[in-house]
């Protein structure tokens, strides 16, 4: 196989790419990014499955311990199988992010294919490679956030939409429906501005596309009530939601802080800019479908942001929903231009996808780099496993997670602390807590578990200098300060 056939060979293409995708991820799987708050709650419902103690949490602040967990239930569900063969560990876990993140971004270019919305082999390969490795997606997998699952389903539902005559469509757009609610509840929303996208572009299946949508997202949400209903959770999902919702203060400001998470991401710009010359283009040459496009891709980009956060729920996290479509019409765009400039446009679209890439994972490894030694989650792991007993009940923060679950008896998470039952509390024998992030940590043991409590010992990786050249913790002098308290006289 030459350099010369890798050109025109698009399975190669995606091949090689994937690789690099899985090689990178390698390089920086246990230290970028440091085991967090989020990680561990969405990982604890599924390890306490996998223990046999249900789906249940000691790591919520807003769910006691024992209590169905009353959130989305697919991630965990989907990491419990995972962990059922490959075990629970750091490495475990992260690779079942990156796994399920792959399969998404091969769903999702076949689907594009299939449906025939990019005709040419670069723009599938950039597409591919931007959802793979761009800021959007990185930022789920690599945070091991639940979102994970709705853009699993979601990009399982295109690649069945693409494939299908007009009634399994409609069967796809139903099922996604139902499913959504169990995945990730703004997901659910959003797909209904997907729906109302398909029917624009759908005609004729414009009405039938909305009652599939409407009929499986009611249907959806029954189940996920009842579901909840029978659990006896329902107070506490209605707790969590409320704490979870960023819906607080006036119209205009959520709208303004809508419209700054879109100008937070940098890739943001290169597509607005793109958007900003087609339209100009459009006018232009008086080109309605040109400008059709980039009013879509604008809607997505800039509109849907501030529009979900005003309505329900909005984060950086989900920079997804409206990168991933604005994308695909970016390079839509780029497919109109004539033949005749395929060089300049090639060169143009491959200095925009290695931009667009950069902030995502390539510059995780390059932090993963910079300070190899500094986040070696190894040293965190024997560090605790050295000071544990089988027999010990303890209390960990985030970067005690992981090795606290593997090698005591029973351990509570520290951002679930105020929930640990009063009976229990005195049963708890040592603390591994984050001293990055507890201002008094002494005080709060005492204020939440009681007695007197010491610290004994503490694990500090200072990091370097050139931690400040790269996000996300830029102002920490540690990438991990755990300390080891044990109850005093």
């Amino acid at each position: 196989m030459t350099l010369h056939s890798l050109r025109w060979r698009e399975p190669y293409w995606i091949f090689f790419i994937s690789l690099v995708y899985f090689a990178l991820n390698a390089l920086r799987l246990t230290r970028v990014p440091r085991v967090w708050q989020d990680e561990v709650q969405d990982v604890e419902p599924a390890f306490n499955l996998l223990l046999g103690h249900g789906l249940t949490s000691a790591a919520h602040p807003y769910i006691g311990f024992g209590d169905f967990f009353s959130g989305p239930p697919l991630f965990f569900l989907m990491l419990w199988s995972w962990m059922e063969v490959f075990g629970f560990s750091i490495e475990s876990v992260r690779w079942f992010d990156v796994t399920v993140a792959w399969g998404s971004a091969i769903a999702l270019v076949i689907a594009v294919r299939r449906s025939g919305l990019l005709k040419e082999k670069y723009s599938r390969i950039s597409f591919f490679t931007v959802v793979l490795m761009g800021v959007a997606l990185t930022g789920v997998y690599a945070n091991t956030r639940y979102d994970l699952s709705a853009i699993f389903v979601l990009s399982i539902a295109a690649l069945f939409y693409s494939h299908l005559g007009r009634q399994g469509k409609l069967a796809a757009v139903f099922a996604c429906a139902v499913i959504l609610p169990f995945a990730n509840y703004l997901a659910l929303i959003y797909f209904g501005f997907l729906v109302l996208t398909l029917a624009f572009y759908e005609r004729s299946m414009a009405r039938d596309l909305m009652l599939a949508g409407i009929a499986g997202a009611m249907t959806g949400v029954i189940l996920l009530f009842a579901s909840f209903y029978l659990m006896d959770v329902l107070a506490g999902f209605g707790t969590s939601l409320v704490h979870a919702s960023t819906n607080w203060g006036s119209l205009t400001t959520k709208f303004t802080k809508g419209m700054a998470l879109v100008w937070s991401d940098r890739s943001a710009f290169i597509l607005i800019a793109f958007f900003i010359v087609f339209f100009i283009v459009g006018v232009a040459v008086n080109d309605r479908d040109t400008r059709n496009l980039v009013v879509v891709g604008l809607g997505f980009l800039v509109l849907l942001p501030p529009v979900l956060y005003v309505a329900v729920h909005y984060t950086g996290s989900y920079r997804w929903m409206a990168f991933f479509p604005a994308f695909l019409v970016a390079l839509m765009l780029v497919e109109r231009v004539p033949d005749r400039f395929v060089k300049p446009r090639t060169y143009v679209l491959a200095l925009c996808v290695i931009l667009i890439i950069l902030p995502g994972l390539p510059r995780y490894v390059a932090y993963a780099f910079l300070e190899w030694k500094e986040l070696n989650y190894d040293l965190v792991e024997d560090w605790v496993i050295s000071r544990v007993e089988p027999s010990d009940t303890i209390l960990v923060d985030a970067p005690a997670y992981y090795p606290g679950k593997q090698a005591a008896g029973f351990a509570y998470v520290g951002c679930g602390q105020t929930r640990i039952p009063a009976e229990k509390r005195n049963t708890i024998s040592k603390a591994f807590l984050d001293l990055t992030r507890r201002q008094d940590p002494v005080a709060e043991l005492k204020e939440h578990l009681g007695g007197h409590w010491v610290l004994v010992d503490e694990l500090k990786l200072e990091r370097s200098a050139m931690r400040l050249a790269l996000p996300p913790y830029p102002k920490e002098p540690y990438s991990y300060h755990v300390g080891y308290f044990v109850p005093g006289e």
